[in-house]
């Protein structure tokens, strides 16, 4: 029991981040925290941003920390975030604060909506881009995403319920199809 060891014996050992906790993701291999940026007040020039935690899981008496990161946008949900043969893939809702210019007297501004997938590797404590759709549903916000295998799936919303589906086989090239 780790709990009943003294100073002499096998210390436990702890990984921290000091941060608020958004989502949690694990594969078999990898436990991933998405943390969103929170901003204190609007103003224009603000871009929505989720900052990423990997540590690894394959060890079964602990958690190492590996690597952190971060991508534009935020999540809806942990089913946003996905990982296979390696590659961290990320469906985010790009939020930005931009002048408002139907009533240029409102100080805080207006948001303008798009969406996308980003890939990201882990590389000497980092996580990576290494890759990243193009901006889809301008003026939308992703309410749904899923990946399964070389395919991502994220559903938009605004009047009516568009789903767009991606080709991520290709890690640096994710593209819609």
């Amino acid at each position: 029991d780790a709990l009943s060891k003294g100073p002499s014996d096998s210390a436990l050992s702890r990984s921290s981040i000091v941060g608020e906790v958004g989502e949690i993701y694990a594969s078999t291999s990898a436990l991933y925290i998405a943390s969103p940026h929170w901003w204190w007040w609007p103003v224009p020039g603000q871009q929505s941003y989720t900052y990423l935690h990997k540590f690894d899981l394959t060890d079964p008496s602990r958690a190492s920390y590996v690597a952190s990161g971060g991508v534009e946008g935020t999540i809806v949900d942990q089913f946003s975030m996905d990982e296979d043969k390696g590659y961290f893939r990320i469906a985010t809702t790009l939020a930005r604060q931009v002048p408002d210019t139907q009533n240029p007297q409102n100080r805080w501004g207006t948001i303008e909506n798009s969406n996308r997938i980003t890939v990201l590797n882990e590389s000497a404590g980092q996580l990576v881009r290494i890759g990243q759709s193009p901006e889809i549903a301008v003026g939308e916000r992703i309410y749904s995403s899923r990946f399964v295998g070389d395919r991502g799936f994220v559903v938009t919303f605004r009047q009516i319920d568009p789903l767009f589906t991606f080709d991520l086989s290709r890690p640096t090239e994710p593209r819609q199809v």
